[in-house]
């Protein structure tokens, strides 16, 4: 409902209701990192290590894998769930680049975009439409398989350790970052 949010936590996910006041275990699953998505039909998604698990109807399954680094996931316009990996700097030919997954019905049926954007400096993204996806870390950006777009510089960017973004509209996301901090982005005008 609109009073209640999913907490992530390392023993697992908790349900906060607000209107209440009250917390209760949602999933007793450890390891868990980042935010969970909700779509439509109430189908919880989690990322826990290297994977996103869909939990419906009481049965968890994982759906997508094979993600390195940071993983933070976000929601289509259209409803399509998507995964963005920051990926991970390594040593010559062993590196892994930023990239965006589409998640699908089962594991093995996912859609990937890879990135042209230094993986050690991307901390967070979500998909803002069609293949573009917004990009944050020490820089801002709009990102596609065409290139980048900068929104906000790292110079001008007092937002440090991105952890997770919430759309708030088709052109406005909540950035959590420093586990205390929320910044309002607004893709339009880099404000």
């Amino acid at each position: 409902s609109a009073n209640e949010i999913l907490i992530t936590t390392l023993e697992g996910l908790f349900l906060a209701d607000l209107r209440t006041q009250t917390v209760t275990r949602f999933l007793a699953f450890p390891n868990c990192s980042r935010n969970p998505i909700v779509d439509s039909n109430g189908s919880v998604y989690i990322v826990r290590n290297a994977g996103i698990a869909r939990i419906d109807s009481g049965k968890i399954e994982f759906v997508a894998g094979g993600l390195v680094g940071n993983v933070s996931l976000s929601m289509g316009k259209d409803g399509s769930i998507w995964a963005f990996s920051n990926g991970r700097p390594s040593p010559p030919n062993n590196d892994s680049s930023p990239r965006a997954v589409q998640v699908g019905k089962t594991l093995g049926t996912q859609f990937e975009i890879e990135f042209d954007y230094p993986s050690a400096v991307a901390g967070a993204a979500s998909i803002i439409d069609a293949g573009e996806f917004l990009i944050c870390g020490t820089d801002i950006s709009k990102c596609s398989n065409l290139g980048t777009n900068l929104l906000v510089s790292a110079r001008d960017n007092p937002l440090t350790n991105p952890g997770g973004i919430l759309r708030l509209s088709s052109d406005r996301f909540l950035i959590a970052c420093n586990d205390v901090e929320l910044w309002e982005i607004d893709i339009n005008n880099g404000a």
